[in-house]
């Protein structure tokens, strides 16, 4: 068998320095955080408290290894699954705006929003990465996340740029074939660590796949297959023997087909630990309610986890392209070349996506270029504006009792009768026009308008 797929590649050294950022900085800040928060003692003893005296009687959210590890009171054998358990059940952190176990807001920078972050990028990368190599454009993109999650909480910390300055070794640190190497291996060391669950649900699924091969569908199995497909979460019921995990199983298979992950947990819990919001996942539980009668605990952890069910969140392309372009100030450009050979750019300084409030509104500040933007329309400058074309831009001067980039704007009072004049970029998905993006000093009352604002077709 060939060996080059496993050969060192820049994508998989792209893959070797994420996986150092988890491990290092991101786990490393996170204790930190810890050590702010609550001493090693006192951590200890909250936590004995805390197991003595649990919120929901036989379910601790610490399994022994990790109580073993608290009791010990070293916050460097802490990794970011112990961490993230601490902040959520003993810190005093206020939860983020979507609740602890969902995607933060991209908008929220909260403590608990960056906790968030950090543990669905080690869920992602550690969890559910099926490969050992990243894209140029994948890479960069993780890399100015976590940039901007380790500035925030540089700023919490009081600890200047010490993160920020971490951040950069890993960009163009050097890595031979003989260093990654040694960084796969333990890389693959420790997704040994959060995979063994997931290797587990797979043999589970391989025996499925032998007992389906005997699976019958009746003919109302097809109802029930839409049923599922249409519905957050479906609950069979019937008596014992009748069909219900063979039939769960059976439609866990198909949906696998079309890109599913299954998911065979054993607790409701299990979906806040395992749940992916980014890629599709089918969870399966055997006797959800209890085995022989009502288990009143489980029915009340269902409740709880109701809402998530029903309406999970799955962040969209155009929110990912929001959170993208919110982490600092990016520059577009574009390089356009005529038939003639003739060349020319046009660059704005600021580009920014808005969130879904704003319909993922485009804002363009600070136009740059030398390429003359065509203007065979008619007058765009409304009741009554006077069209000025100005080389590759037009201004709008308004008459009395008007505003606005266009002069749609009503305005209750203008100072001495002066008209009021102003220009900006302006884009139409049917029209091309373009102005200069400076204001002209008005005297306009009760009204606040911010020159190059956009809105683009949705993207």
């Amino acid at each position: 068998m060939s060996l080059s797929k496993y050969e060192p590649t820049e994508e998989t050294t792209n893959f070797s320095r994420l996986i150092r950022i988890i491990a290092g900085p991101c786990t490393d800040v996170l204790r930190d955080v810890l050590k702010k928060t609550i001493t090693p003692s006192a951590l200890s003893q909250n936590v004995k408290f805390f197991v003595a005296h649990p919120r929901n009687p036989g379910r601790s959210p610490f399994n022994i290894e990790q109580k073993t590890l608290i009791y010990n009171q070293n916050y460097s054998d802490f990794d970011i699954t112990l961490l993230y358990v601490i902040f959520r059940n003993i810190c005093n952190f206020k939860p983020h705006s979507k609740q602890w176990g969902n995607d933060p807001d991209p908008g929220e920078r909260s403590v608990s929003a960056n906790i968030e972050r950090i543990r669905l990028i080690r869920n992602k990368y550690l969890g559910h990465y099926s490969k050992t190599m990243i894209s140029n454009a994948d890479f960069t993109k993780e890399y100015n996340n976590i940039f901007y999650i380790l500035k925030d909480f540089d700023c919490y910390l009081g600890t200047s740029t010490v993160y920020q300055d971490a951040m950069l070794i890993f960009k163009d640190c050097s890595m031979d074939p003989k260093q990654e190497a040694k960084y796969i291996a333990e890389i693959l060391n420790l997704k040994d660590k959060f995979d063994s669950v997931s290797e587990l649900y797979e043999h589970e699924v391989v025996k499925w796949k032998e007992d389906d091969v005997f699976f019958v569908e009746t003919h109302n199995f097809p109802a029930m297959l839409d049923k599922v497909k249409k519905q957050s979460y479906v609950t069979f019921v019937g008596m014992p023997g009748s069909g219900k995990s063979a039939t769960a199983r059976h439609i866990a298979l198909q949906l696998q087909e079309e890109g599913y992950e299954i998911l065979p947990i054993r607790e409701i819990r299990d979906i806040e630990t395992y749940c992916d919001p980014r890629n599709p996942q089918v969870f399966i539980i055997d006797d959800v309610l209890g085995v022989i009668g009502l288990d009143i605990t489980e029915l009340n952890l269902l409740n709880k986890y109701q809402d998530r069910a029903i309406k999970p969140i799955m962040p969209k392309s155009n929110d990912k392209l929001h959170y993208l372009l919110s982490q600092g100030t990016y520059e577009m450009r574009m390089d356009m070349e005529d038939f003639d050979n003739q060349t020319g750019y046009v660059k704005y300084s600021s580009f920014n996506v808005g969130d879904e409030s704003t319909k993922h509104t485009v804002t363009l500040l600070g136009f740059l270029g030398d390429v003359a933007i065509n203007q065979s329309l008619s007058n765009p400058c409304q009741n009554g504006g006077t069209f000025t074309n100005n080389d590759g831009c037009f201004t709008c001067t308004c008459a009395d009792g008007w505003a606005g980039a266009l002069c749609n704007e009503a305005v209750s009072e203008l100072a001495s009768g002066k008209p009021v004049k102003q220009s900006t970029t302006y884009y139409s998905s049917s029209a091309n026009f373009a102005v200069d993006g400076n204001k002209e000093e008005r005297t306009v009352r009760e009204l606040m308008w911010q020159p190059g604002c956009v809105m683009l077709p949705s993207l």
